[in-house]
């Protein structure tokens, strides 16, 4: 449980920071092109989830991610956890959840940052995004090895 409280308030408070970051230098609309062609940050207020879908349904995602979070802490807490694999991805699920739970909850939106120009129809993400899909890849890979396929 200790490793889940450390790392899981580590990286909220990466993604809080990073967001602080942005507000403080792309509002207003500045960027700041990092990679061209494939790294830049812009400042984007999300109302909606990922890839733009849900728009304007604030307390719809405050409830999911309340649901996701209290669900992952009683699967943490009872010890249900079969491999660090599955224990690890629960981390980032539950960081990243939480971090975007916390903007969404105080602010009616997400700040979004990291843009990819290369990839035009590619959406504003932020790390609280890169962690969900993080810890999801390691819950897919837990299940794949579970299943004994290989991936």
């Amino acid at each position: 449980m200790f490793v889940f409280a450390l790392l899981s308030a580590l990286l909220i408070f990466l993604d809080l920071l990073t967001k602080r970051v942005a507000v403080t230098y792309l509002v207003g609309g500045a960027d700041f092109t990092f990679i061209p062609a494939l790294l830049r940050f812009i400042y984007v207020e999300n109302t909606g989830a990922a890839f733009g879908i849900l728009q304007d349904m604030r307390w719809f995602l405050v409830l999911v991610a309340w649901v996701v979070v209290l669900v992952i802490l009683w699967y943490i807490i009872s010890e249900r956890c079969r491999s660090r694999l599955q224990y690890y991805g629960f981390i980032f699920v539950f960081a990243g959840s939480v971090g975007n739970l916390i903007n969404r909850f105080l602010l009616g939106y997400v700040i979004d940052f990291i843009n990819i120009p290369a990839a035009p129809r590619f959406p504003t993400f932020n790390l609280a995004d890169i962690f969900i899909n993080i810890g999801v890849l390691l819950l897919v890979i837990y299940i794949f090895k579970q299943s004994g396929k290989e991936v």
